[in-house]
């Protein structure tokens, strides 16, 4: 998937893009060469923790593609591979809050906030 349009990906492979953006257990990154979601965790989760670790009292930036913060945010929260994508994913530019006070647990204070936007986001807009 990594270079191609999300219609791209419909097309060549619907069944795969159907599992990546509703069911994300049943997605197989390697058909389509994509990272897998638990690629994704292993990748971003213990950074994300060594930052917290190093910066515990400091507000933080993280920015990334949308489907992997998505579902590396939901990950933090403790939702189960299954359960990733139940609310819907991440608008593009929006911003998210996490807090956590040990780089372990964290609450979600806000979620896809688009509000400053100036523009109306469209269907393609969320990942």
């Amino acid at each position: 998937m990594e270079g191609m349009k999300f219609s791209d990906v419909k097309r060549e492979f619907p069944h795969e893009y159907q599992a990546f953006r509703h069911d994300p257990s049943k997605y197989r990154a390697e058909v389509v060469g994509g990272e897998s979601f638990q690629d994704v965790f292993n990748r971003m989760t213990p950074k994300i923790q060594e930052i917290c670790r190093r910066y515990p009292e400091a507000n933080i930036l993280i920015v990334s593609h949308g489907a992997a913060l998505g579902a590396e945010i939901r990950h933090l929260l403790g939702y189960s591979l299954e359960h990733l994508r139940d609310k819907g994913g991440l608008s593009n530019t929006s911003t998210t809050i996490l807090e956590s006070h040990d780089g372990q647990s964290f609450t979600c204070l806000a979620w896809d906030k688009v509000d400053y936007l100036s523009r109306q986001l469209g269907k393609d807009d969320k990942v």
